[in-house]
């Protein structure tokens, strides 16, 4: 499964924790904040073997903070789970610098 993430519009954190949830399945209940985004990614629902993501150059630079706690928590998931979604990270989590997210942890 491949899910695309279009990003480059997103002006507020709730408008990009409402869009991730949409484009990710999370349920009604998801909390709209980052700790509720890790426990959704963790444990509710089943994560795309390729997330493609389009205008993060526009996210980074409108919600810094935001933006590299997603890629953060995104690259960490699948770093973990390599069994289960494959190691190759440039290639699962597309337009993200999953070795510059590594180094800078």
């Amino acid at each position: 499964m491949e899910i695309n993430i279009d990003v480059s519009n997103i002006e507020t954190p709730l408008q990009l924790h409402r869009l991730l949830k949409e484009k990710l399945g999370f349920p009604d209940f998801y909390g709209n904040n980052w700790a509720a985004f890790w426990d959704a990614i963790t444990g509710l629902v089943m994560m795309p073997n390729k997330l493609a993501f389009v205008g993060l150059d526009n996210l980074e630079k409108k919600l810094p903070q935001d933006s590299h706690i997603m890629k953060a928590y995104l690259v960490e998931f699948y770093k973990d789970h390599p069994n289960w979604y494959g190691s190759d990270l440039k290639n699962i989590l597309v337009g993200i610098d999953t070795e510059k997210e590594i180094r800078e942890g």
